[in-house]
């Protein structure tokens, strides 16, 4: 049985299970013929993703992993108490999508559209969108917006002498996001899409979302700077380790290694830039879209160029009063409690 394809070897698995009582029993009797070959599965296709990738020099790391017994029976118990029904094997395989998922995580901005149109080529049945405008029920409004990605349902359609030829029309989740929004959701996955601790104060909300908005610093760096970085070397292995998330003590030895490879003396301009023209900047340019690097230099250098020190009321000239209230309005730092909750169009 081991040499035929996955597909035909779920559409018997299926056909078997037709009528039984639990089709959650029936699944995990299947699983534990299936699994293995979905480990065959998840090997070729990152093996293929990183060649595809490769081949088009896009700059993306990718990652995937066969869905565990325990977060399948999660996964139907949740969207069960959504309407969902499954009352077969086969709703079970066609409604878990996931059940070999992978990420590509890119490293530049000029390669998210490309790595979009190379997950395309797959055989792509649905696309979930995740915006960064989208509510997210918190009591402070982020600033940054939430966790930004693409999840594309697809099936597997290389032909005859492809490694992934075996595994033909099997479905498959393929998530493509920025560097950025993966450094972010590295840490925001657990405090706020899984609530592992419980729910955040208004404070503990706005600490989360501060760590968007560096991170969305960072992919603009990278966009300004891409040029140059994209000839000379890749992104930082202890960066994209971070990235890539993994179990909580992956990713706290991650995080050690890349404060241990952040340099401790790093010196500043003369300047310091407003923190609410540099908010606006960052919320504007969450993407490079079709702004050159050259020109998104240009317009952080004009914002640099406008005001070259921050003055507080209670701190003195050059720094910035930290004010964490308990208010819920969008007001770092105390500073202008009018910043304006929709980016103004571009001049």
């Amino acid at each position: 049985m081991k040499n035929v394809p996955l597909q035909r070897r779920i559409n018997a698995a299926i056909e078997e299970a037709k009528g039984a009582k639990s089709p959650l029993k029936a699944f995990h009797k299947a699983w534990n013929q299936l699994a293995d070959d979905y480990d065959c599965l998840v090997a070729e296709m990152k093996a293929t993703l990183n060649r595809d990738l490769a081949k088009e020099g896009i700059r993306a790391t990718v990652s995937g992993r066969v869905k565990s017994e325990d977060s399948i029976e999660k996964s139907i118990s949740r969207r069960r108490r959504k309407g969902e029904t499954y009352d077969s094997l086969d709703h079970i395989f066609k409604g878990i999508h996931d059940l070999a998922g992978f990420r590509i995580i890119v490293q530049y901005p000029s390669g998210i559209s490309r790595a979009e149109e190379l997950v395309q080529r797959f055989d792509c049945i649905g696309v979930s969108e995740f915006s960064s405008e989208r509510d997210l029920g918190l009591s402070w409004k982020p600033i940054f917006g939430a966790y930004k990605s693409k999840n594309y349902r697809a099936k597997i359609n290389r032909g005859e002498g492809d490694p992934l030829y075996p595994f033909r029309e099997v479905l498959i989740e393929i998530q493509v996001l920025s560097l950025a929004e993966s450094l972010y959701n590295t840490f925001a996955h657990p405090l706020i899409y899984k609530k592992a601790p419980g729910e955040l104060s208004s404070k503990e909300q706005r600490i989360v979302d501060i760590s968007h908005g560096l991170s969305l610093c960072y992919w603009i760096c990278l966009s300004s700077m891409e040029d140059q970085l994209e000839d000379n070397q890749p992104i930082p292995r202890a960066v994209r380790k971070v990235a890539e998330g993994g179990t909580t003590q992956e990713i706290e030895n991650d995080f050690r290694k890349l404060i241990e490879e952040t340099p401790g003396n790093l010196t500043t301009a003369s300047g310091t830039v407003p923190v609410e023209d540099l908010v606006q900047f960052i919320r504007r340019n969450q993407e490079q879209g079709g702004r050159s690097p050259s020109e998104l230099s240009r317009r952080l250098g004009e914002i640099k160029g406008h005001e070259a020190k921050v003055t507080s009321h209670h701190y003195g000239q050059g720094n910035i009063n930290h004010n964490y209230g308990t208010s819920t309005n969008n007001n770092y730092y105390g500073l202008n409690p009018n910043i304006s909750e929709t980016p103004k169009p571009n001049p």
